[in-house]
């Protein structure tokens, strides 16, 4: 496709949340201009014409601010980009996990996706750096502009004045919040939700998938429907009992059949490009009561002949009209969480009758006998609890269950044995589906001669199409229609033509598996004899506890519930949050870098409050030391203040920044390394979407939102801490109202936590099935838009959405409810500090510290409650850092342990194994699922596994790869599987898995 999955997630979980964070300072586009008005006439009155230069100044933001945004967008295209390749490879790595464990690729895997990482890491810390530069442009902004305009107006021979300082520098730390860091924070968001629209934009006008009969032909379509014997599905036929026929489809089709199907000159290209054609000239027609078999060998067109007739791929050229409702079995069985019985109605209707007959004629009912809750049962994302011959069944069940004209079964018996595949064609192809047009793709051809026409596909090209009888007078035999789809004939084999009308010889091997069931076995009390369970099916949702109902089962068993944590964020998570950033000595400079920058600030600010002085010396008799100098040494030493603090400001920034973004980048790797090291009981336990939570939004919020917001929470509360330093210096009695302040703040702060956090985490856990729906929906997307369910995927969409908006919508007015109370605190605190300075401050020995005190109050009103709210969302954000380093602790297989000795370097040689009283479950506590296995199979031996669908054939080779918990002896060339380490034992093994997986990229990168 033109999109992958991985590129929907990172749109829904990272794009869009900029809309939530880069509208919230909108409004500052037109506020930021009428406060830097007031404020330039204001300051006019006190310092004349050297407030134009603080105006100027900050009017020379706008463009440099402009051009930060335009590089910041292309870095934010840049990570987009990368982060859809990041997590694109990761949702294809935890689907195909069991086959990467099998092959022993974890290493590989991770080597990929840390490269990617890496790359991702390096353009987080760019634009992070940005957003870094302006925040220490906004830290210094302050003391830039108070030496820029007193410079400007002591050069020009005026005199600074207690009273103009302090106004000036009141009303600078007012007006830069608004015209600097809000401004600033508005552009920056506004370029990053330009980003979010070109991306969202692009993803809508990915081209449309339309219904392929015209609307000419709709009329005849419609005319035509109204006698089509799909009505008839309910009637006497399909009541409960099938008899089986060979000749159900007519040999002829009638001459008034309804045509359903016309194929004419058929090109297309998955490229829609002229010169790649995968499929070429094809031309046929499809009545009722007609099956038409599609034969031909791997990769000649067969599956994208069938995208053409669904529409999902569009024609280069030639037609392809469809007249009719069509259903579709679509070759990679696709199944979704929930009920078996939910999988096959998939919104239609419950017909009793129908679906009983469509249950025996996909021949589904010992299946369902042996789930503990029958048709009820949960059957797991991706039908993990299912073997791949029984997802086959269910996948075709619910293709006939949609009573549709037209049927496209797209490979349906492969998955499936010869006695099962025999009754599947007999009850249901032949059976149920007798009056119906029916496309059927095989590979097996004793099933092809039964076709009314035979459509041969080779290279893209039609090597032969008509009846059997017409296919031999061409000179097409078994031999040559076995050459031509590349299958062998053994010599003497009849079975590609041979005769279906012995029900009894049909049924003969089914027979020979029940008695099976007759023998008694010595099974442990923790065997469940009611259910066999297959290869994947470790869900211990589908073995219910003794006792439990249904309902109670259903709550329960909807798969295990994601881990969430209470309480507040541990200490310990954020120590080893900043240990994963760097080392002790690092952070201790860090943290030492800006004590002495909140140092240099109070500092500067000191030295043009003394200054103002100088020029009460004969009023009030106060001589400070500063007035010996002359003004261009002041002025020197007030620039000199100013460009040291300009410079380790910004250095202590950045040194925070790389801190938190690698700490990112190594908890990321962490978890990476644990998850691709995690036993196989995790990813059957847990939906492919709550890991892809962790990997796309949590970590998300580790690359965008925590190195700033601690960066800044670090720089607020240590100038709170300077403030109520310097009032107490000034005044000592302000220590017991700040005292009483901080209590009541960290109290509210408390009582604040204690609901947002768990309301992050719910929204957090809540996050998890809309990204799993995703990843589920793009699988099914064919099926979906063929059974015209895409409103039924859309209103369990919205059902997830809802649950994660109430979640979210909480979260908010949360931090809505705290931020109002603690601006209603800063006011109180405001008005005890002025009215307790100022009665007092006659008798103070240094007045320029009662006038910093005041500046600064008035400042932490503005401020305080965003640090207190960001110290909130920070506790928040870090319910993110703590999932993350959840899935860092997985319990992980032993896959390169050095307590193993290595096996012999030619090892296996010969290939012969041994089973002695070897049982198999797939993890600690769950049943067995083979049960005391003894045998020896020889060197270089060809060794045929039969047995029912679940019997136990694939946990056969999980106990082989040793994914699951093994006891009892298996030897491989007499070395014991347990005593070598998976690496060693896996890399060694080869298998085909039954579930086929590609990786997105060229064939040559899934050859190697």
């Amino acid at each position: 496709g033109q999109i992958s999955a991985g590129h929907i997630i990172n749109v829904v979980s990272n794009d869009v949340q900029r809309f939530d964070t880069g509208m919230v300072y909108i409004h500052f586009l037109w506020i930021s201009p009428l406060h830097l008005i007031v404020y330039t006439v204001l300051v006019y009155q006190e310092v004349g014409p050297s407030s134009f230069v603080a105006t100027s100044f900050l009017l020379l933001q706008i463009p440099l601010q402009l051009l930060l945004a335009r590089y910041f967008a292309k870095l934010r295209f840049k990570l987009s980009d990368v982060t859809d390749k990041r997590v694109r490879i990761m949702n294809e790595v935890i689907s195909a996990i069991r086959m990467i464990k099998m092959y022993a690729w974890e290493y590989p895997f991770k080597k990929v996706v840390s490269n990617l990482r890496r790359k991702e890491s390096n353009i987080v810390l760019h634009s992070t750096i940005i957003r870094a530069a302006d925040l220490a442009f906004f830290t210094v902004s302050l003391t830039l502009i108070m030496f820029l305009v007193f410079s400007t107006h002591a050069l020009l021979g005026n005199a600074i004045t207690t009273r103009a300082v302090f106004t000036t520098l009141s009303l600078t730390t007012t007006v830069r919040l608004s015209s600097i860091h809000f401004f600033v924070l508005c552009v920056l968001g506004l370029s990053e939700v330009k980003v979010t629209i070109s991306r969202i934009q692009s993803l809508l006008e990915v081209d449309k998938v339309g219904r392929l009969c015209s609307d000419a032909k709709k009329k005849d379509f419609e005319d035509n429907s109204k006698t089509t014997p799909s009505e008839n599905v309910d009637g006497n036929e399909t009541k409960g009992t099938l008899k089986l026929n060979k000749n159900l489809f007519p040999s002829t089709t009638s001459a008034t059949a309804k045509v359903r199907v016309n194929v004419s000159g058929l090109s297309a290209s998955w490229s829609q490009s002229e010169e790649n054609l995968t499929i070429s000239n094809i031309s046929f027609e499809l009545k009722d009561s007609s099956l038409l078999a599609v034969v031909g060998p791997v990769g000649s067109g067969k599956s994208t002949l069938m995208q053409c007739l669904l529409g999902e791929l569009k024609p280069v050229q030639g037609s392809v009209d469809v007249f009719g409702k069509i259903s579709y079995a679509s070759q990679n069985s696709w199944v979704f969480s929930g009920t078996l019985q939910e999988n096959i109605l998939f919104g239609q209707p419950y017909d009793e009758q129908w679906y009983s007959s469509v249950i025996t004629a996909c021949t589904l009912q010992k299946d369902i006998q042996m789930l503990a809750y029958g048709d009820q049962t949960l059957i797991g994302e991706a039908g993990v609890s299912l073997s791949g011959g029984q997802r086959a069944r269910v996948n075709l069940a619910r293709a006939i269950y949609q009573k549709a004209d037209i049927y496209i079964l797209e490979d349906p018996l492969s998955a499936v044995d010869t006695s099962v595949s025999r009754r599947i064609f007999e009850r249901c192809i032949q059976g149920l589906l007798k009056d119906k047009a029916v496309v059927l793709v095989t590979h097996q051809l004793q099933f092809a001669q039964l076709a009314n026409k035979i459509l041969v596909i080779k290279e893209g090209c039609t090597k032969a199409f008509g009846t059997l009888q017409q296919l031999r007078n061409m000179g097409i035999n078994p031999s040559k229609l076995a050459d031509l789809m590349k299958k062998e004939v053994l010599q003497g084999e009849e079975f590609v033509f041979k005769d279906c009308d012995d029900e009894d010889e049909m049924l003969e091997n089914e027979e020979a598996f029940d008695e099976f069931d007759g023998i008694p076995l010595q099974m442990p009390p923790s065997f469940n004899p009611t259910r066999r369970v297959s290869a994947a099916s470790i869900f211990s949702m589908s073995m219910p506890l003794e006792g439990d109902s249904l309902e109670e089962y259903k709550k329960s068993s909807t798969a295990t519930e994601e881990s969430k944590g209470s309480g507040s964020v541990a200490g310990k998570t954020y120590w080893r949050y900043f240990r994963a950033g760097g080392h002790i000595a690092l952070l201790i400079t860090v943290l030492v870098s800006f004590l002495l920058g909140e140092g240099g600030t109070v500092a500067a600010d000191w030295w043009i409050s003394k200054w103002a002085e100088c020029s009460n010396v004969n009023s009030t008799g106060y001589n400070s030391s500063l007035c010996g100098f002359s003004t261009n040494e002041r002025v020197g030493v007030y620039a000199a203040l100013t460009i040291g603090l300009i410079v380790f400001n910004f250095v202590r920034i950045i040194m925070m920044v790389y801190v938190t973004v690698n700490a990112s980048r190594v908890l990321h790797n962490k978890m990476l390394k644990a998850v691709l090291k995690a036993k196989m009981r995790f990813f059957d336990t847990n939906p492919v979407g709550r890991a892809l939570n962790r990997f796309s939004k949590d970590v998300g919020f580790l690359d965008d939102l925590l190195p700033l917001m601690f960066t800044e929470f670090l720089l607020l509360i240590i100038h709170f801490v300077a403030i109520v330093v310097i009032a107490s210096i000034a005044l000592l009695w302000v220590l017991i109202p700040a005292t009483i302040f901080i209590v009541i703040l960290l109290f509210a702060r408390t009582y604040y936590l204690s609901t947002s956090r768990n309301i992050k985490r719910l929204e957090a856990c809540a996050r998890s099935p809309l990204y799993s729906h995703f990843a589920n929906t793009m699988k099914g997307l064919p099926t979906i838009r063929t059974f015209q369910k895409e409103k039924l995927v859309l209103q369990h969409f919205y059902e997830f959405q809802n649950e994660h908006s109430r979640a979210w919508y909480l979260y908010i007015v949360s931090t809505r409810w705290f931020a109002m109370r603690v601006d209603s605190l800063s006011m109180m605190f405001l008005g005890i500090v002025v009215f307790t300075m100022l009665p007092l401050s006659a008798n103070l020995s240094d007045p320029s510290l009662v006038g910093l005190c005041l500046a600064y109050t008035i400042a932490l009103a503005n401020m305080f409650q965003y640090c207190m709210r960001l110290s909130a969302d920070i506790e928040n954000m870090m319910v993110s850092a703590e999932r993350v380093m959840q899935y860092g602790e997985l319990e992980s297989e032993m896959i390169l342990d050095t307590n193993f000795k290595p096996p012999p370097p030619n090892w296996p040689r010969e290939g012969g194994i041994v089973m002695d009283d070897a049982s198999f479950q797939h993890a600690t506590g769950t049943p067995l699922v083979l049960n005391s296995i003894t045998c020896t199979l020889l060197p270089s031996e060809k060794i045929g596994i039969v047995g029912r669908t679940g019997a136990g054939k694939s946990s056969l080779l999980s106990m082989l790869f040793r994914l699951g918990q093994n006891h009892g002896t298996v030897m491989i060339d007499g070395v014991l599987t347990e005593a070598v380490s998976l690496h060693n034992l896996r890399s060694k093994l080869s298998i085909i898995p039954q579930d086929p997986v590609l990786f997105s990229g060229s064939v040559r990168y899934n050859l190697d």
